[in-house]
Protein backbone atom coordinates (compact mmCIF):
# COMPACT_ATOMS: atom_id res chain seq x y z
CA UNK A 1 0.00 0.00 0.00
CA UNK A 2 0.75 3.65 -0.97
CA UNK A 3 2.37 5.61 1.70
CA UNK A 4 0.55 9.39 2.17
CA UNK A 5 3.76 11.10 0.65
CA UNK A 6 3.62 8.50 -2.07
CA UNK A 7 0.42 9.03 -2.77
CA UNK A 8 0.70 12.96 -2.63
CA UNK A 9 3.11 12.40 -5.39
CA UNK A 10 0.36 11.56 -8.03
CA UNK A 11 -0.26 14.52 -9.94
CA UNK A 12 -4.10 14.56 -10.61
CA UNK A 13 -4.23 14.39 -6.19
CA UNK A 14 -2.21 17.04 -6.37
CA UNK A 15 -4.44 19.15 -9.33
CA UNK A 16 -7.65 18.31 -7.16
CA UNK A 17 -6.18 19.16 -3.77
CA UNK A 18 -4.90 22.66 -5.36
CA UNK A 19 -8.56 23.15 -6.92
CA UNK A 20 -10.51 22.72 -3.52
CA UNK A 21 -7.71 25.49 -2.20
CA UNK A 22 -8.57 27.46 -5.12
CA UNK A 23 -6.82 27.13 -7.69
CA UNK A 24 -8.07 27.41 -10.84
CA UNK A 25 -4.45 26.80 -12.74
CA UNK A 26 -3.29 24.04 -10.63
CA UNK A 27 -0.16 25.99 -9.12
CA UNK A 28 0.06 26.57 -5.57
CA UNK A 29 1.06 30.48 -6.20
CA UNK A 30 -2.33 30.97 -7.50
CA UNK A 31 -4.37 29.40 -4.64
CA UNK A 32 -7.18 31.74 -3.09
CA UNK A 33 -6.93 29.99 0.55
CA UNK A 34 -5.07 32.60 2.75
CA UNK A 35 -3.02 29.98 4.65
CA UNK A 36 -2.62 25.96 4.28
CA UNK A 37 -2.34 24.07 7.43
CA UNK A 38 -0.50 20.06 8.00
CA UNK A 39 -1.45 17.95 10.45
CA UNK A 40 -0.03 14.77 11.22
CA UNK A 41 1.85 12.36 12.74
CA UNK A 42 5.12 13.35 10.89
CA UNK A 43 4.92 16.28 13.29
CA UNK A 44 4.82 14.90 16.41
CA UNK A 45 7.69 15.09 17.30
CA UNK A 46 7.14 19.26 17.32
CA UNK A 47 5.02 21.04 20.52
CA UNK A 48 1.95 20.70 18.16
CA UNK A 49 0.97 18.13 15.79
CA UNK A 50 0.23 21.19 12.96
CA UNK A 51 1.40 24.07 11.11
CA UNK A 52 -0.21 26.85 8.59
CA UNK A 53 2.01 28.35 6.18
CA UNK A 54 1.14 30.53 2.77
CA UNK A 55 -0.32 28.55 0.31
CA UNK A 56 2.79 29.25 -1.84
CA UNK A 57 5.08 26.81 -0.30
CA UNK A 58 3.13 25.45 2.35
CA UNK A 59 1.61 23.17 -0.12
CA UNK A 60 4.75 21.29 -1.37
CA UNK A 61 5.89 21.23 2.51
CA UNK A 62 3.37 19.59 3.72
CA UNK A 63 2.38 16.96 0.80
CA UNK A 64 6.33 15.86 1.14
CA UNK A 65 5.67 15.23 4.83
CA UNK A 66 2.69 12.91 4.34
CA UNK A 67 0.47 15.25 5.90
CA UNK A 68 -3.20 15.97 6.42
CA UNK A 69 -3.84 19.13 4.21
CA UNK A 70 -6.34 21.97 5.25
CA UNK A 71 -7.56 25.31 3.59
CA UNK A 72 -8.73 28.69 5.12
CA UNK A 73 -12.04 29.14 4.96
CA UNK A 74 -10.61 32.67 4.56
CA UNK A 75 -10.18 33.18 0.75
CA UNK A 76 -8.57 36.18 -1.53
CA UNK A 77 -11.74 35.93 -3.74
CA UNK A 78 -15.12 34.54 -1.99
CA UNK A 79 -16.84 33.22 1.20
CA UNK A 80 -16.33 29.79 2.00
CA UNK A 81 -18.72 28.41 3.56
CA UNK A 82 -18.60 24.68 4.80
CA UNK A 83 -21.85 22.97 6.22
CA UNK A 84 -20.00 19.75 8.55
CA UNK A 85 -21.95 17.08 9.98
CA UNK A 86 -20.56 13.81 12.18
CA UNK A 87 -21.39 10.96 13.94
CA UNK A 88 -20.65 11.17 17.79
CA UNK A 89 -20.25 8.37 20.38
CA UNK A 90 -19.20 9.28 23.55
CA UNK A 91 -18.96 5.61 24.92
CA UNK A 92 -16.73 4.73 22.21
CA UNK A 93 -15.04 7.31 20.32
CA UNK A 94 -13.09 4.61 18.06
CA UNK A 95 -16.21 3.38 16.65
CA UNK A 96 -16.30 5.11 13.21
CA UNK A 97 -12.99 3.83 12.72
CA UNK A 98 -13.53 0.34 14.21
CA UNK A 99 -17.21 -0.16 12.19
CA UNK A 100 -17.54 3.16 10.00
CA UNK A 101 -20.21 1.22 8.01
CA UNK A 102 -22.53 2.11 11.45
CA UNK A 103 -22.06 5.09 11.81
CA UNK A 104 -22.25 6.51 8.20
CA UNK A 105 -25.67 4.37 7.25
CA UNK A 106 -26.56 6.56 10.56
CA UNK A 107 -25.86 9.61 8.57
CA UNK A 108 -27.32 8.52 5.55
CA UNK A 109 -30.64 9.74 5.91
CA UNK A 110 -29.49 12.89 6.67
CA UNK A 111 -27.39 13.02 3.14
CA UNK A 112 -30.17 12.87 1.32
CA UNK A 113 -32.41 15.23 3.29
CA UNK A 114 -29.67 17.96 3.07
CA UNK A 115 -29.35 17.17 -0.18
CA UNK A 116 -32.84 17.45 -1.25
CA UNK A 117 -33.10 20.53 0.82
CA UNK A 118 -29.95 22.57 -1.11
CA UNK A 119 -31.37 21.01 -4.15
CA UNK A 120 -34.81 23.01 -3.47
CA UNK A 121 -32.86 26.40 -3.71
CA UNK A 122 -30.59 25.17 -6.15
CA UNK A 123 -27.66 24.70 -3.85
CA UNK A 124 -25.63 21.50 -5.14
CA UNK A 125 -22.71 21.60 -2.70
CA UNK A 126 -19.60 19.44 -3.19
CA UNK A 127 -20.17 16.52 -0.79
CA UNK A 128 -16.42 15.45 1.00
CA UNK A 129 -16.46 12.31 3.24
CA UNK A 130 -14.43 13.06 6.19
CA UNK A 131 -13.41 10.64 8.91
CA UNK A 132 -16.30 10.64 10.99
CA UNK A 133 -18.81 12.30 8.67
CA UNK A 134 -19.28 14.47 5.69
CA UNK A 135 -18.68 18.33 4.49
CA UNK A 136 -21.11 20.05 2.10
CA UNK A 137 -19.02 22.68 0.68
CA UNK A 138 -19.75 25.53 -1.80
CA UNK A 139 -18.57 29.52 -2.06
CA UNK A 140 -20.16 33.02 -2.48
CA UNK A 141 -18.32 35.46 -4.14
CA UNK A 142 -17.21 38.39 -2.48
CA UNK A 143 -18.58 40.24 -5.93
CA UNK A 144 -21.98 38.88 -5.15
CA UNK A 145 -25.42 40.71 -3.74
CA UNK A 146 -25.46 37.15 -1.22
CA UNK A 147 -22.22 38.26 0.11
CA UNK A 148 -23.05 42.03 1.16
CA UNK A 149 -25.96 40.39 2.50
CA UNK A 150 -24.02 38.03 4.56
CA UNK A 151 -22.15 41.43 5.99
CA UNK A 152 -25.19 43.17 6.45
CA UNK A 153 -26.42 40.39 8.86
CA UNK A 154 -23.43 39.68 10.84
CA UNK A 155 -21.99 41.22 13.85
CA UNK A 156 -18.61 41.47 14.74
CA UNK A 157 -18.02 42.40 17.97
CA UNK A 158 -15.70 45.35 19.21
CA UNK A 159 -12.88 42.50 20.86
CA UNK A 160 -13.21 40.34 17.67
CA UNK A 161 -12.75 43.46 15.37
CA UNK A 162 -9.61 44.68 16.83
CA UNK A 163 -7.84 41.22 16.21
CA UNK A 164 -9.39 41.13 12.89
CA UNK A 165 -7.14 44.48 11.61
CA UNK A 166 -4.09 43.38 13.19
CA UNK A 167 -3.96 40.16 10.57
CA UNK A 168 -1.61 39.90 8.09
CA UNK A 169 -2.76 40.06 5.28
CA UNK A 170 -5.77 42.97 7.07
CA UNK A 171 -8.83 40.87 7.87
CA UNK A 172 -11.96 43.34 7.18
CA UNK A 173 -15.01 44.16 8.92
CA UNK A 174 -17.51 43.35 6.00
CA UNK A 175 -15.22 39.68 5.93
CA UNK A 176 -15.65 39.02 9.47
CA UNK A 177 -19.42 39.95 9.51
CA UNK A 178 -20.17 38.05 6.19
CA UNK A 179 -18.27 34.94 7.68
CA UNK A 180 -21.14 35.66 11.16
CA UNK A 181 -23.71 35.98 9.10
CA UNK A 182 -23.23 33.04 6.97
CA UNK A 183 -22.98 31.37 10.42
CA UNK A 184 -26.74 32.83 11.63
CA UNK A 185 -28.17 31.21 8.03
CA UNK A 186 -26.43 28.09 8.71
CA UNK A 187 -28.72 28.06 12.13
CA UNK A 188 -31.63 28.53 9.92
CA UNK A 189 -30.55 25.52 7.96
CA UNK A 190 -29.98 23.30 10.93
CA UNK A 191 -33.45 24.17 12.91
CA UNK A 192 -34.78 22.46 9.45
CA UNK A 193 -32.83 19.70 9.56
CA UNK A 194 -33.61 19.34 13.71
CA UNK A 195 -36.85 19.59 12.49
CA UNK A 196 -37.54 17.01 10.05
CA UNK A 197 -35.50 14.68 12.40
CA UNK A 198 -32.93 14.13 9.63
CA UNK A 199 -34.59 12.07 7.65
CA UNK A 200 -34.98 9.34 10.19
CA UNK A 201 -31.25 8.58 11.67
CA UNK A 202 -32.57 7.13 14.69
CA UNK A 203 -30.35 8.97 17.19
CA UNK A 204 -30.29 12.84 17.76
CA UNK A 205 -29.92 15.87 15.69
CA UNK A 206 -28.27 18.33 17.84
CA UNK A 207 -25.88 21.44 17.19
CA UNK A 208 -22.47 20.55 19.11
CA UNK A 209 -22.13 17.62 20.84
CA UNK A 210 -24.00 18.14 24.43
CA UNK A 211 -24.36 14.35 25.59
CA UNK A 212 -27.23 12.47 24.84
CA UNK A 213 -28.93 9.78 26.53
CA UNK A 214 -27.79 6.29 26.29
CA UNK A 215 -29.13 4.03 23.59
CA UNK A 216 -27.82 0.20 22.82
CA UNK A 217 -25.08 1.82 21.05
CA UNK A 218 -23.60 4.33 23.70
CA UNK A 219 -24.70 8.04 23.88
CA UNK A 220 -24.69 8.73 20.42
CA UNK A 221 -25.75 11.33 18.11
CA UNK A 222 -25.18 13.57 14.93
CA UNK A 223 -23.72 16.68 15.57
CA UNK A 224 -24.39 19.34 13.12
CA UNK A 225 -21.52 21.18 13.91
CA UNK A 226 -21.42 24.97 13.58
CA UNK A 227 -18.26 25.60 16.17
CA UNK A 228 -16.86 27.45 13.36
CA UNK A 229 -18.53 30.36 13.84
CA UNK A 230 -17.99 30.66 17.37
CA UNK A 231 -14.37 31.37 16.01
CA UNK A 232 -12.44 33.81 14.50
CA UNK A 233 -12.22 33.11 10.57
CA UNK A 234 -8.06 33.27 10.75
CA UNK A 235 -8.43 30.66 13.53
CA UNK A 236 -10.26 27.88 11.47
CA UNK A 237 -9.19 25.11 8.80
CA UNK A 238 -11.37 22.88 6.45
CA UNK A 239 -9.89 19.44 5.18
CA UNK A 240 -8.78 19.70 1.67
CA UNK A 241 -10.65 17.21 -0.89
CA UNK A 242 -7.95 14.49 -1.42
CA UNK A 243 -6.42 14.89 1.19
CA UNK A 244 -5.46 11.90 3.59
CA UNK A 245 -7.10 11.48 6.89
CA UNK A 246 -4.73 10.49 9.94
CA UNK A 247 -5.96 11.63 12.98
CA UNK A 248 -6.62 8.47 14.76
CA UNK A 249 -2.50 8.41 14.41
CA UNK A 250 -1.94 11.33 16.32
CA UNK A 251 -4.54 11.07 18.86
CA UNK A 252 -3.98 7.62 19.80
CA UNK A 253 -5.42 8.62 23.61
CA UNK A 254 -8.69 8.75 22.07
CA UNK A 255 -8.86 5.65 20.03
CA UNK A 256 -6.48 3.25 21.79
CA UNK A 257 -3.11 2.17 20.20
CA UNK A 258 -4.74 -0.80 18.49
CA UNK A 259 -6.89 0.93 16.24
CA UNK A 260 -3.89 3.65 15.77
CA UNK A 261 -1.94 0.99 14.29
CA UNK A 262 -4.17 -0.88 12.44
CA UNK A 263 -6.59 1.15 10.77
CA UNK A 264 -4.79 2.96 7.76
CA UNK A 265 -4.81 6.46 6.78
CA UNK A 266 -8.12 7.70 5.39
CA UNK A 267 -8.58 10.14 2.52
CA UNK A 268 -11.55 12.93 1.78
CA UNK A 269 -13.17 11.92 -1.25
CA UNK A 270 -16.05 13.68 -2.82
CA UNK A 271 -19.10 11.41 -2.23
CA UNK A 272 -20.50 12.20 -6.17
CA UNK A 273 -22.79 9.36 -7.61
CA UNK A 274 -20.53 6.56 -5.01
CA UNK A 275 -23.28 4.57 -2.69
CA UNK A 276 -22.09 4.68 0.55
CA UNK A 277 -20.29 1.08 0.10
CA UNK A 278 -18.07 2.06 -3.04
CA UNK A 279 -16.85 5.45 -0.87
CA UNK A 280 -16.03 3.27 2.60
CA UNK A 281 -13.84 0.54 0.38
CA UNK A 282 -12.06 3.81 -1.92
CA UNK A 283 -11.26 5.82 1.07
CA UNK A 284 -8.92 3.30 2.94
CA UNK A 285 -7.37 2.73 -0.76
CA UNK A 286 -4.90 4.87 -1.83
CA UNK A 287 -4.35 3.38 -5.16
CA UNK A 288 -7.77 3.63 -6.24
CA UNK A 289 -8.57 7.05 -4.80
CA UNK A 290 -5.67 8.23 -7.03
CA UNK A 291 -7.73 6.70 -9.94
CA UNK A 292 -11.12 8.52 -8.58
CA UNK A 293 -8.53 11.76 -8.66
CA UNK A 294 -8.58 11.02 -12.71
CA UNK A 295 -12.17 10.54 -12.96
CA UNK A 296 -13.00 13.72 -11.17
CA UNK A 297 -13.20 16.77 -13.78
CA UNK A 298 -12.35 19.12 -11.02
CA UNK A 299 -12.48 19.60 -7.51
CA UNK A 300 -13.26 23.82 -7.69
CA UNK A 301 -15.36 24.71 -5.01
CA UNK A 302 -18.89 25.52 -6.66
CA UNK A 303 -20.41 28.83 -6.45
CA UNK A 304 -23.84 29.43 -5.17
CA UNK A 305 -24.43 33.14 -5.53
CA UNK A 306 -28.02 33.29 -6.55
CA UNK A 307 -29.00 30.46 -4.89
CA UNK A 308 -27.66 31.53 -1.30
CA UNK A 309 -29.18 35.09 -2.14
CA UNK A 310 -33.19 32.96 -1.91
CA UNK A 311 -31.82 30.80 1.22
CA UNK A 312 -31.12 33.84 2.50
CA UNK A 313 -34.78 35.43 1.88
CA UNK A 314 -36.21 32.41 4.01
CA UNK A 315 -33.96 32.93 6.39
CA UNK A 316 -35.27 36.78 7.29
CA UNK A 317 -38.87 34.98 7.38
CA UNK A 318 -37.99 32.88 9.99
CA UNK A 319 -38.48 32.88 13.55
CA UNK A 320 -34.54 31.72 13.72
CA UNK A 321 -34.58 35.63 12.33
CA UNK A 322 -36.66 36.74 14.67
CA UNK A 323 -34.58 34.69 17.71
CA UNK A 324 -31.10 37.00 16.44
CA UNK A 325 -32.94 40.10 16.65
CA UNK A 326 -33.81 39.34 20.31
CA UNK A 327 -30.13 38.24 20.50
CA UNK A 328 -29.22 41.30 19.46
CA UNK A 329 -30.86 43.66 20.80
CA UNK A 330 -30.15 43.27 24.20
CA UNK A 331 -26.38 44.45 25.69
CA UNK A 332 -23.76 42.77 28.18
CA UNK A 333 -22.42 44.35 31.63
CA UNK A 334 -18.82 45.91 30.74
CA UNK A 335 -15.65 44.25 32.67
CA UNK A 336 -15.72 46.77 35.26
CA UNK A 337 -19.49 46.54 35.99
CA UNK A 338 -18.98 42.55 36.70
CA UNK A 339 -18.34 42.42 40.44
CA UNK A 340 -21.63 44.00 40.95
CA UNK A 341 -23.38 41.36 38.53
CA UNK A 342 -21.89 38.42 37.28
CA UNK A 343 -19.95 37.66 39.74
CA UNK A 344 -23.02 37.97 42.39
CA UNK A 345 -24.42 34.77 40.63
CA UNK A 346 -23.32 32.06 43.35
CA UNK A 347 -23.32 28.75 42.44
CA UNK A 348 -24.71 27.84 45.86
CA UNK A 349 -27.92 29.48 44.08
CA UNK A 350 -27.92 26.99 41.72
CA UNK A 351 -28.38 23.36 41.48
CA UNK A 352 -25.20 21.48 41.72
CA UNK A 353 -24.85 20.63 38.19
CA UNK A 354 -25.29 24.17 37.11
CA UNK A 355 -22.72 25.37 40.40
CA UNK A 356 -20.23 23.27 39.19
CA UNK A 357 -19.81 25.01 36.04
CA UNK A 358 -19.39 28.20 38.05
CA UNK A 359 -16.88 27.01 40.52
CA UNK A 360 -15.13 24.98 37.99
CA UNK A 361 -15.55 26.90 34.82
CA UNK A 362 -12.54 25.04 32.92
CA UNK A 363 -13.50 23.13 31.49
CA UNK A 364 -17.07 23.00 32.15
CA UNK A 365 -17.57 26.30 29.87
CA UNK A 366 -15.93 24.77 27.03
CA UNK A 367 -18.38 21.97 26.92
CA UNK A 368 -21.79 22.53 24.53
CA UNK A 369 -23.37 20.03 27.32
CA UNK A 370 -22.64 22.79 30.19
CA UNK A 371 -23.38 25.93 28.04
CA UNK A 372 -26.54 24.42 26.91
CA UNK A 373 -27.82 23.58 30.89
CA UNK A 374 -26.51 27.40 31.29
CA UNK A 375 -29.01 28.57 28.34
CA UNK A 376 -31.95 26.86 29.34
CA UNK A 377 -31.77 27.29 33.25
CA UNK A 378 -31.48 31.25 33.06
CA UNK A 379 -33.67 31.84 29.63
CA UNK A 380 -36.31 30.12 32.09
CA UNK A 381 -35.73 33.01 34.84
CA UNK A 382 -36.10 35.30 32.59
CA UNK A 383 -32.26 36.14 31.59
CA UNK A 384 -31.36 38.03 28.51
CA UNK A 385 -29.66 35.99 26.62
CA UNK A 386 -26.99 38.51 26.26
CA UNK A 387 -26.61 38.48 29.97
CA UNK A 388 -26.18 34.97 29.73
CA UNK A 389 -22.91 35.14 27.29
CA UNK A 390 -21.81 37.83 29.50
CA UNK A 391 -21.81 35.60 32.57
CA UNK A 392 -19.66 32.66 30.73
CA UNK A 393 -17.80 35.46 28.71
CA UNK A 394 -16.94 36.68 32.58
CA UNK A 395 -15.43 33.24 33.27
CA UNK A 396 -13.64 32.76 30.06
CA UNK A 397 -11.88 36.37 30.84
CA UNK A 398 -10.44 35.29 33.97
CA UNK A 399 -7.37 33.21 34.29
CA UNK A 400 -8.82 29.97 35.01
CA UNK A 401 -5.97 28.12 33.31
CA UNK A 402 -7.57 27.98 30.30
CA UNK A 403 -5.74 25.32 27.50
CA UNK A 404 -7.29 28.00 24.70
CA UNK A 405 -5.25 30.98 24.16
CA UNK A 406 -7.86 33.48 24.30
CA UNK A 407 -5.12 36.04 22.46
CA UNK A 408 -6.24 34.47 19.21
CA UNK A 409 -9.83 33.01 19.98
CA UNK A 410 -12.04 35.71 21.06
CA UNK A 411 -13.65 35.37 24.57
CA UNK A 412 -16.99 37.25 23.66
CA UNK A 413 -17.74 35.78 20.30
CA UNK A 414 -17.61 32.57 21.53
CA UNK A 415 -19.67 33.19 24.55
CA UNK A 416 -22.06 34.47 22.37
CA UNK A 417 -22.44 32.18 19.58
CA UNK A 418 -22.88 29.30 21.49
CA UNK A 419 -25.26 31.11 23.73
CA UNK A 420 -27.60 32.27 20.47
CA UNK A 421 -27.24 28.89 18.70
CA UNK A 422 -28.90 27.68 22.05
CA UNK A 423 -31.44 30.07 22.89
CA UNK A 424 -32.36 29.89 18.90
CA UNK A 425 -33.12 26.40 19.57
CA UNK A 426 -35.78 26.93 22.52
CA UNK A 427 -37.47 30.06 21.09
CA UNK A 428 -38.04 28.58 17.63
CA UNK A 429 -40.13 25.66 19.64
CA UNK A 430 -36.78 23.08 18.75
CA UNK A 431 -35.86 22.35 22.19
CA UNK A 432 -38.72 20.94 23.58
CA UNK A 433 -36.37 20.06 26.81
CA UNK A 434 -37.00 16.41 27.29
CA UNK A 435 -33.32 15.67 28.74
CA UNK A 436 -33.76 18.64 30.79
CA UNK A 437 -34.92 16.72 34.43
CA UNK A 438 -32.54 14.98 36.89
CA UNK A 439 -33.49 11.30 35.97
CA UNK A 440 -31.87 12.03 32.31
CA UNK A 441 -29.11 14.20 33.35
CA UNK A 442 -27.76 10.90 35.54
CA UNK A 443 -29.07 8.51 32.65
CA UNK A 444 -26.42 11.18 30.71
CA UNK A 445 -23.74 10.86 32.77
CA UNK A 446 -23.87 14.72 33.86
CA UNK A 447 -25.22 14.81 37.46
CA UNK A 448 -22.52 16.10 39.56
CA UNK A 449 -24.70 15.06 43.13
CA UNK A 450 -27.44 12.76 42.58
CA UNK A 451 -30.31 13.72 45.18
CA UNK A 452 -28.95 17.08 45.68
CA UNK A 453 -32.49 18.60 47.18
CA UNK A 454 -32.55 20.82 43.38
CA UNK A 455 -35.00 19.65 41.03
CA UNK A 456 -33.22 20.50 37.76
CA UNK A 457 -35.85 20.22 35.36
CA UNK A 458 -38.66 22.64 37.52
CA UNK A 459 -39.29 25.25 35.85
CA UNK A 460 -41.09 28.63 36.82
CA UNK A 461 -44.70 28.68 37.23
CA UNK A 462 -45.51 31.46 34.30
CA UNK A 463 -43.17 29.37 32.19
CA UNK A 464 -44.95 26.23 32.81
Amino acid sequence: MLTVKQYYGDPEVRQRMLEYSGSRSGKAEDVTATYLVGFGPAFLYRDRPYESAPPDWGFNWFTEEGLDIFRSPWDSEALMAVFDVEYVNHDDSAKMYRNPEYGFSRLEPLVELARGFFKGYGLEPMILITGQGYHFSFQISKSSKAYERLADLGNVLPSLAGKYSQQEPELTLQEGAAYDGLGRVFEFVVGKFIEEGGGGCGIPLTIGDPVPGPSFEGREQINLDLSAFADPLFMRDVRVAFSSHQKHRVYKHKVSDYISRTVPPQYTIPRGDLNLRQALDMRRNPEAVQDYARQVQSCLVPEVDEAFDRLIDDYLASEVYEAHREFDSGFQDPHYFWPQTYDRVSSQDLPHCLGESLRVPNPRLLEPTHIQTFVRWFTDRGWHPQDIAGLIRSKFERNYRWDEDWYHYDAATRAATWVRMYYTLIVSGRDQYTDMNCISFQERGICTRPFCGWNVGSRPAHES
